[in-house]
């Protein structure tokens, strides 16, 4: 199945990759015990 197909027919899809890799090639802190999640309260545009 490819990801179009999977996106157009499911309601539900978890999506798992190296987000906090990029971040923190952007310049956001990552760290501990937030990660990624950090990011997204503290850096919306990144």
């Amino acid at each position: 199945m490819t990801f179009l197909t999977c996106l157009a027919q499911s309601d539900r899809l978890l999506l798992d990759g190296a987000t906090g890799t990029d971040l923190n090639l952007r310049g956001v802190d990552t760290g501990l015990p937030l990660w990624s999640a950090n990011a997204l309260i503290n850096e919306r545009d990144a």
